[in-house]
């Protein structure tokens, strides 16, 4: 029994005594634990392999752990039980690195997926663009495209912007237009021109080429894809379509 479990029933059989205690009363406080854990030690004796019960009941070393070596095999065994125990934390660590870069890679494909899907995060029409939004521009945008349709992407740009009142915010993901309100997005692919517009029953689509984009909860209604320069004749008019359908619910 170390000094500091002597200490520690020392003040517990102070605190029983509710004042001061004499040394006999700790020796029989001290006693009476050691006669409780006497259980618990006869227990823990016959798990070890270290010991072995005689004839006559009593604990001794068993064959192979005589002498002094008993102390050198604890410590060996916690050694043994340190490193198997690191061995397993570092095979989960690389476990979980693993998972965690498979994850990225479907985080990533699904990323790429939803772009090419013309999926973007759920934008506020009301809200004023954000401060960080000034950090884009028309080149941004446009700049990494293709010629060919960074030409295509430019004449677009041109023709929204000449409608009367019409400004353009450039986010991170597309280019916003709007006069008291938004009537169109675009968003710029290598390979296409993906556009939203505000759109009613009353939309002139005779070939069907908008399709649904309410899902999306961009306040846009319809959305139709540009992928060539003979298409735009065919796209700018719905584009004016949705602007005027903003403007005569104003008012304007």
């Amino acid at each position: 029994m170390n000094v500091e479990t002597v200490l520690e029933l020392a003040a517990d059989a102070l605190r029983d005594a509710g004042g001061a205690f004499t040394t006999n009363a700790l020796q029989d406080k001290m006693t009476r634990e050691f006669m409780e854990s006497l259980g618990r030690i006869d227990a823990l004796l016959s798990l070890d392999r270290r010991f072995a019960r005689d004839t006559h009941g009593a604990w001794q070393l068993s064959t192979g752990h005589a002498g002094g070596s008993g102390a050198a095999h604890l410590v060996e065994q916690a050694l043994l039980l340190r490193d198997r125990a690191l061995d397993a934390l570092q095979a989960e660590r690389q476990a979980a690195e693993a998972r965690l870069s498979e994850i990225q890679d479907q985080l990533k494909g699904i990323d790429a997926n939803l772009l090419r899907l013309g999926h973007r995060p759920d934008v506020d029409v009301a809200a004023p663009p954000p401060p960080e939004a000034q950090e884009y521009s028309l080149e941004y945008h446009l700049g990494p495209l293709p010629a060919e349709m960074r030409h295509l992407a430019l004449k677009v740009h041109q023709a929204i912007m000449g409608l009367p009142d019409t400004h353009a915010v450039f986010n991170k993901y597309h280019i916003a237009y709007s006069t008291h309100q938004r009537f169109a997005m675009l968003i710029p692919h290598k390979s296409k021109l993906d556009i939203l517009i505000k759109a009613d029953a009353g939309l002139q689509d005779p070939e069907g080429w908008t399709r649904d984009a309410t899902g999306r909860r961009l306040g846009l209604e319809r959305i139709f894809s540009l992928d060539n320069m003979k298409d735009i004749d065919r796209a700018i008019p719905l584009v004016q379509q949705s602007y005027k359908l903003v403007n005569k619910r104003s008012g304007k």
